[in-house]
């Protein structure tokens, strides 16, 4: 696990685990990368997901471990904050693993 900061200055809780192909996760609706881990509907993929790949996900602004008091929550800010964990992490190119607000 690291933290990384976008554009903006908001800090961002990053996690990577597995090896493999990249991909990186856009965050979705109530995300928590260490409580993930606890819930039946996660565990299990996760744990697939990392078997096969080198998995990146983060909590997005305004959540789980990452700066909660934050001016802007909007889908722009979200691709910032994704390219700001896909900088840290090292990531020139990867798939991107997407679901719910993430979609988007």
């Amino acid at each position: 696990m690291g933290f990384c900061s976008s554009s903006d200055g908001v800090q961002l809780a990053w996690s990577s685990l597995g090896d493999g192909i990249k991909i990186l996760k856009a965050p979705n609706r109530c995300n928590h990368i260490e409580y993930e881990w606890r819930a039946p509907a996660w565990k299990g993929l996760l744990e697939q997901l990392i078997n096969r790949f080198q998995f990146v996900r983060f909590n997005q602004r305004g959540n789980g471990l990452s700066d909660w008091d934050v001016d802007d929550i909007s889908s722009d800010a979200m691709i910032t904050d994704m390219t700001a964990v896909a900088e840290a992490v090292k990531l020139e190119k990867c798939g991107l693993f997407a679901l719910s607000q993430g979609c988007a």
